[in-house]
């Protein structure tokens, strides 16, 4: 009997990235690895990189501009002292950020499956929560009242009778 070799949070790193971009452009963002901390140069010296517990992954939500930090990690790796502060200042500070874990009872297309998921709905939940209501998404409803296609929002009319989309 062999035993089962844990998947590396390296790779499922790598495989998400490449689903993202595949889904792209109905995933309209773009995404990029981030390291953290101070790397050593080759030709002496250290780049300093992100803040210690900043995310691995780090990018832009169009047409938004919403910054997005995900961190990744592998079925048993565990969270880091700073990782969880870094990820409560971008939302407190109007971004997204949140952690995918691989989930080792899962294939690796259903964790990429999974957590492609997870990322459409961290910007459908962001967007509810920060929309201002544009113009252009402002329409009559048909109890009455005004409401946003946007995020759902909707003022006067009667509520009983107020039909949202899902």
């Amino acid at each position: 009997m062999t035993a089962k070799l844990s998947v590396l949070e390296q790779t499922f790193q790598q495989n998400f990235r490449t689903a993202v971009t595949a889904a792209r452009p109905k995933l309209p963002l773009r995404l990029w690895r981030q390291p953290s901390g101070t790397v050593l140069a080759k030709r002496g010296g250290a780049v300093e990189c992100a803040p210690v517990g900043a995310a691995d992954l780090s990018g832009i939500v169009a047409p938004e501009g919403w910054r997005l930090e995900i961190e990744m990690k592998a079925a048993t790796t565990a969270e880091s002292e700073e990782q969880g502060p870094w990820a409560k200042f971008i939302r407190e500070s109007g971004g997204i950020a949140f952690q995918l874990r691989y989930d080792e009872s899962l294939s690796m297309e259903e964790n990429l499956e999974r957590s492609i998921l997870a990322l459409r709905a961290a910007i459908v939940l962001h967007r509810l929560r920060t929309c201002v209501h544009p113009d252009e998404d402002l329409v009559q409803h048909a109890a009455g009242g005004v409401m946003c296609t946007r995020c759902g929002w909707r003022n006067g009319g009667r509520p009983a009778e107020a039909v949202r989309d899902g």
